[in-house]
């Protein structure tokens, strides 16, 4: 159920290298953590899997944001981050949350091993990674 849309065509390799990380924690979970239908039971695989999936949603963000001066590398926080996408999009800074709670947090961290979970999280990161697809938003500074 993977949608399509409309790319700008800016950052297209963000969102690429983003869609990436996104199928290859899908295959990571599939042919290593062991899931039985409900649960995984491999926590040291859906741990490296969420990273690994939130790793490409903060690439496909990194490369949405179109610096004024695009020589600067500018380290933002989630914090950062929530307050850039409130300023566009309600709701997919709910989107965003959900990916960071469910990829970095509870994947990533806590290594849950409850299928839906992951799942969920994953969702969350191709519905993030599609609307980056079609955004460019600028910013020159971190918010304050």
């Amino acid at each position: 159920n993977r949608m399509k849309s409309k790319s700008t065509g800016l950052g297209n390799r963000h969102i690429i290298k983003a869609r990436q990380y996104v199928e290859s924690a899908r295959q990571l979970l599939a042919e290593k953590a062991g899931y039985d239908g409900v649960n995984y039971r491999d926590r040291q695989y859906v741990r490296k899997a969420g990273k690994m999936a939130w790793k490409g949603v903060l690439t496909a963000l990194m490369g949405t944001l179109h610096h004024l001066n695009s020589r600067e590398i500018i380290d933002f926080s989630v914090d950062d981050y929530r307050k850039i996408l409130s300023n566009h999009s309600q709701e997919k800074l709910l989107v965003f949350n959900g990916a960071y709670d469910n990829l970095f947090k509870a994947m990533g961290w806590d290594g849950n091993l409850v299928g839906v979970v992951s799942e969920s999280g994953l969702q969350n990161a191709d519905d993030f990674i599609g609307w980056c697809d079609t955004q460019n938003l600028s910013v020159d500074k971190a918010p304050n």
